[in-house]
């Protein structure tokens, strides 16, 4: 697999290359992965898991943050969750330099409701960096390879163990237990199996593993 990189400011700019295929693995945008705040952001992973009609839709590698899918414990949708602000506002801006942003497209997420615990939360978002649904899921990622997710060191210091870990999709629940009025589905890290019923919506044990269609 081939990318061009152009020198710029900083880190250095990566393009996409225009021949990507299903399974490739390409480096794009930088993150703080090893923990090691001295040496700067090393670039990220990503998994080509979808190409189409000029386009490319890619998966972080590993699980790069550990964040909660909304701040507060509330009944609450992709469209307004803080987690959805945080990739397409301060991740996008950090991670991706100008000319790597030009090639991320905005796309129109429909977001079907949850199967099993309907939420009504059915509204269709423009993003640029997402989660998956349960539906993509489902549809882009069929080995176990593909499913199962490593946390980076920056985010298993967080959680104080590393190694395979769950991870968030960006499809809403019903938690009904401890009181808590909201969820979100997620990955279970021992089986790779959709939770439908949902993780606490203001979890922080899930890691973050961001998607983008990026221009070919």
């Amino acid at each position: 697999m081939l990318f061009f990189v152009l020198t710029a400011c900083g880190n250095k700019t990566q393009i996409v290359s225009k021949n990507l295929k299903v399974s490739d693995i390409i480096t794009f945008g930088h993150f703080e992965q090893d923990n090691d705040l001295s040496n700067g952001a090393e670039p990220i992973e990503w998994q080509v898991i979808a190409v189409e009609k000029g386009r490319a839709l890619v998966i972080s590698r590993k699980g790069l943050d550990l964040k909660p899918y909304n701040a507060e414990n509330d009944l609450v949708s992709w469209e307004n969750c803080t987690l959805r602000k945080w990739l397409n506002d301060e991740f996008l801006n950090s991670s991706f330099n100008d000319e790597e942003q030009k090639q991320i497209l905005e796309i129109i997420n429909d977001n079907p409701d949850n199967k099993h615990y309907p939420t009504g939360f059915t509204n269709s978002t423009s993003d640029r960096i997402f989660l998956l649904s349960t539906d993509e899921y489902d549809s882009y990622l069929k080995t176990e390879t593909d499913k199962l997710c490593e946390s980076t060191a920056f985010a298993a210091a967080k959680r104080e163990k590393n190694g395979i870990t769950g991870w968030w999709l960006r499809t809403p629940a019903k938690e009904l237990n401890f009181g808590a009025p909201g969820a979100a589905a997620f990955i279970e890290m021992f089986d790779s199996s959709i939770d439908y019923f949902g993780g606490l919506i203001n979890d922080s044990d899930f890691v973050v593993r961001p998607a983008l269609w990026v221009k070919q």
